[in-house]
């Protein structure tokens, strides 16, 4: 990307470092006195921690803006995951925030573009757009491969007494959720 990641030593304790940015011809664009390590986020562009633990994105030519999250995860399939006050959604590769931060869990699903989130406790699936698919009824969903998600339902809202089974990312029933336990998907490619 044209920037790289460098860190010092500290002289008084030879485990803590301190992190900084310079261009790829060597001028120093940041110097090494931040705690936490950047981390590259977007194609030309790293999100650092500054001191204050404040994010701001630094620019190939220098330039930074900073954030209102307080978590940038790396782009994937053109979105990134961002954490506001608690609550997650994800940006775009511009910085927009495409699916606002409301949901209390996000994960990615399939190559689909579709995101296992959890919002009022219950998880359910959406899109790349923020479009309901799959409604928040269940009280766990996970990723399972094949395009499939194990989803389960507790008996009296108690984990202890799960009921799992399988639906298809688009919310159809494979297996019904009443088995205790459901392993792995040996077919499948997760």
């Amino acid at each position: 990307s044209g920037i790289a990641i460098v860190s010092v030593k500290s002289k008084s304790n030879s485990i803590d470092s301190k992190y900084g940015l310079v261009t790829k011809d060597g001028i120093e664009i940041f110097p090494c006195n931040f705690s936490k390590s950047p981390q590259i986020i977007l194609k030309d562009q790293v999100c650092l921690i500054d001191n204050k633990d404040q994010l701001f994105i630094v620019y190939p030519d220098g330039q930074y803006r900073y954030l209102k999250y307080q978590h940038v995860g790396r782009l994937k399939a053109g979105l990134a995951e961002v954490e506001y006050n608690g609550k997650y959604g994800f940006i775009d590769e511009n910085l927009n925030e495409v699916i606002p931060c409301i949901y209390e869990n996000v994960g990615r699903c399939s190559q689909n573009h579709l995101f296992i989130v959890s919002k009022n406790k219950y998880y359910g699936v959406i899109d790349k757009d923020g479009k309901e698919i799959i409604p928040f009824k269940y009280n766990r969903l996970e990723a399972w491969g094949s395009g499939l998600l194990k989803a389960a339902i507790y008996e009296n809202d108690n984990y202890m007494r799960a009921k799992w089974g399988v639906i298809t990312e688009d919310g159809q029933e494979v297996i019904p959720c009443v088995y205790d336990h459901i392993g792995s998907n040996y077919a499948g490619d997760e």
